[in-house]
Order: C-alpha cells, then sequence, then structure tokens
C-alpha cells in the first residue's frame, strides 16, 4: 500500500509540474505575441535608419578646392543633376545612393554635403562664379584674406587658428543634418601651406569632435621634377607626421603623373587635329 501512495503521490505532484510549465509556457507565448510587433518596429526602424548613409566632403587649399569642383561636376553628371541643383522631371527616380553625397532641401534642390575652404580668396571665387556656383550653399564656400604662403606653419599656427572654429561650425551644421553620418573625404595637397598645416590642424580637431568617423584622405603628393615652392617636400613631410594618428587611409595622387596624362592626352589631341587638318586640306587641294 505504501508503494501505491508513494507512485500516486509522484504522479500527483508530477502533474502539478507539467501543469505549471505550462502556464510558464504560455505566459512566455503571450509576452512574445505582444513584443513581436515591437521588435519588428525597431527592426524595421533601425534598417530605415540605416538606410542614410552620408559622407561629408572637405576640400582645403588650392589644390582640394580644384579637385572638388572637377569631382562635383562629375557627381553631378553621373545622377543628372542640373548646375543648379535641380533634378530634371524625366529622370531616373529609382537611384537614391547620389543622397549619400547631397542632401535635398524643401524646394526640391540637392545640395552638395562639401565644405570648401581656402584662405586666400582667389579659388574660391572661381567656385562662386563658375558653371556650378548655384550648387552650392554660400555658407559652404569659406575663405580668407590672406593665404599661407606655402608655409605649413601659418596654414597650422597663425592664419588656420583664425578660421578653424568658423569651419568646424559650418563642418557641424552639415553634420547636424545627417541621419547616418559614415565619415569625411578630405581634399588636399600635401606641398601647399592652407594644404599641409591647416589640413593637420582640421583632422586633430575632427577626432577630438567625431572621433569614431572615419576619415579618407585624397591627397596630391608633391613630385620632385614638376615643383611650385622650394619646401614642398618639408610640408609634405610635416602634414604626413601630424595626419598619420587621424587618417585612416590616405590615396596619394602623383603631381608630376598627372601633368604627364595632360602632356600625352592634349599631344595625342592635337596630333590628330593636325591630322584631321592636314587631310582637308588635301582633299581640298584634289
Amino acid at each position: 500500500m505504501s508503494l501505491i501512495r508513494v507512485c500516486s503521490f509522484y504522479c500527483h505532484q508530477q502533474m502539478k509540474v507539467d501543469s505549471m510549465m505550462l502556464c510558464v509556457r504560455d505566459k512566455h507565448m503571450a509576452c512574445l505575441r505582444t513584443a513581436l510587433p515591437l521588435l519588428e518596429m525597431l527592426v524595421v526602424g533601425h534598417k530605415s535608419h540605416c538606410h542614410n548613409r552620408e559622407v561629408l566632403s572637405v576640400h582645403i587649399g588650392q589644390g582640394g578646392v580644384q579637385m572638388g569642383n572637377a569631382c562635383w561636376e562629375l557627381y553631378c553628371l553621373e545622377h543628372g543633376i542640373q548646375p543648379d541643383g535641380m533634378l530634371p522631371a524625366t529622370a531616373c527616380t529609382n537611384d537614391d545612393g547620389f543622397q549619400t553625397f547631397f542632401s535635398e532641401t524643401g524646394g526640391g534642390k540637392y545640395v552638395p554635403r562639401a565644405v570648401f575652404l581656402d584662405l586666400e580668396p582667389t579659388v574660391i571665387d572661381e567656385v562662386r562664379t563658375g558653371t556650378y556656383h548655384q550648387l552650392f550653399h554660400p555658407e559652404q564656400l569659406i575663405s580668407g584674406k590672406e593665404d599661407a604662403a606655402n608655409n605649413y606653419a601659418r596654414g597650422h599656427y597663425t592664419l588656420g587658428k583664425e578660421i578653424v572654429d568658423l569651419v568646424l561650425d559650418r563642418i557641424r551644421k552639415i553634420a547636424d543634418m545627417c541621419a547616418g553620418l559614415q565619415g569625411f573625404l578630405i581634399f588636399h595637397a600635401f606641398g601647399g601651406g592652407t594644404g599641409s598645416g591647416f589640413t593637420s590642424l582640421l583632422m586633430e580637431r575632427l577626432s577630438m569632435d567625431y572621433g569614431k568617423k572615419a576619415k579618407l584622405e585624397f591627397a596630391i603628393y608633391p613630385s620632385p621634377q614638376i615643383s611650385t615652392a622650394v619646401v614642398e617636400p618639408y610640408n609634405a613631410i610635416l602634414t604626413t607626421h601630424t595626419t598619420l594618428e587621424h587618417s585612416d587611409c590616405a590615396f596619394l595622387v602623383d603631381n608630376e603623373a598627372i601633368y604627364d596624362i595632360c602632356r600625352r592626352s592634349y599631344t595625342f589631341g592635337w596630333e590628330v587635329r593636325a591630322r584631321t587638318l592636314g587631310l582637308r586640306d588635301l582633299q581640298e587641294k584634289r
């Protein structure tokens, strides 16, 4: 009898445990049913938030501004954006990749996420009066009154310190309009005073304010044969040493190689033109 009682008691307790487990399971399933819609909303919101990944371009000095002027023209031509920043109605609206580099205003105009800077106004004025002058907001074009005179110290310590807070304020305004800023593309030259000195100062400050954001350099490296200043090698060494800790990746462009490409292209073009004109002259004589 005692054995039967023990077995019945054990079975009764097991049934209680099973019923408790079923209750716990049902409660967990109910909680999951309640939580799933919230999780889906969070996932969808995260995906839509991560879909917008913006990049901010900074063009510094004569070399950086001239590269930027050519780059933004190519960006507009590639995506069908007009020089005034408007997208034609006939353009393909499925391609929204250009929003990484452009921000859309309330009037439907696309403005580059870029800042142009030079310590003297000549090169910036070319952008202000060029074909794409309506593309940029006036606050994006920053120029000083006196150049760095190919001097790293002037760009980093004297003239650069006077304007760096203004540049960071303009960068911060553009960064605040980004939903998911990924990093910075910095265009400059190693040999110039502004391109070397001010770039070093600005990258140090960007590392302090935007430490986790990537910084990629597109830099014109000085060449041994073709040089516009005697102190280019010194500027290049100083800016390389300073920006080594703040740059994630650098794409170097050899200035002499660019000159060779241009010379070969123009020489070939003139040869073709001369041959064409010569054939026309021969045909006219015949």
